[in-house]
């Protein structure tokens, strides 16, 4: 069945997730560990990853690439930020076993203002969608300048700060959602659904999601509220 939540937030249940490490230390990542990488997205689709590490910047153009997939895990402990210099490129897709966006670091389509001159041109209110095999874990920001999808084959766990300029779309293939963050569609819907089924557990202890112009819908079979 669906539930559809009007203007607002809804608060749920959630659990804790400890730090995550690569779920494959054995693959060669594209490793970006200092400064400031401008990279081309169709140029690194033969590493089997990617690793950013602390303080380090990768700035990624999809403007000839609209999708970069990876057989091993993103790992990010710095900054991504993804644009496109192509106008026909309205979307940036990162695709990969894992995607690991550890405390304070940074996945976004949302451009600071420090890297506008790498950036000539580029598409604005770029759309970001992020799908893992097996599991997306947030522990810093991701954001987007337009629609944010977040698809997985697992679990998706948000602990710090999810959030859309447009729609929020959240899926699971196992239906499992845990937020004790913020999941946030600041001018669309939030929408959180199962791919297989209907079972669907969103689980938001200490988390708050909302759609501040537009609706939360959901398909719930196993519901455990929140305070």
């Amino acid at each position: 069945m669906a539930f559809s939540f009007g203007l607002g937030y809804a608060p749920f249940s959630a659990w804790a997730q400890e730090p995550v490490s690569p779920s494959d230390p054995s693959v060669s990542p594209l490793l970006v560990q200092s400064g400031t990488s401008v990279l081309d997205a169709s140029s690194i689709q033969s590493s089997t990853g990617l690793t950013v590490s602390p303080g380090a910047t990768a700035v990624i153009d999809f403007g000839s690439a609209s999708q970069m997939t990876f057989s091993g895990d993103i790992l990010n402990s710095g900054s991504i930020y993804a644009f496109s210099s192509n106008p026909a490129v309205t979307t940036a897709s990162f695709a990969a076993a894992n995607i690991f966006n550890n405390q304070g670091s940074i996945l976004s389509t949302v451009l600071p203002a420090n890297l506008t001159g790498f950036t000539t041109n580029a598409v604005s209110n770029l759309n970001l969608s992020l799908t893992a095999l097996n599991q997306i874990v947030n522990m810093g920001t991701i954001s987007s300048a337009g629609n944010l999808s977040l698809t997985a084959g697992n679990s998706i766990v948000n602990q710090s700060v999810i959030s859309a300029a447009q729609n929020l779309n959240i899926a699971s293939v196992l239906g499992s959602v845990t937020n004790s963050g913020i999941m946030s569609a600041a001018a669309g819907n939030l929408n959180i659904s199962s791919l297989v089924n209907s079972n669907l557990l969103v689980n938001n202890l200490g988390g708050r999601m909302e759609a501040l112009l537009g609706t939360i819908s959901m398909s719930v079979e196993t519901f455990l509220p929140g305070s």
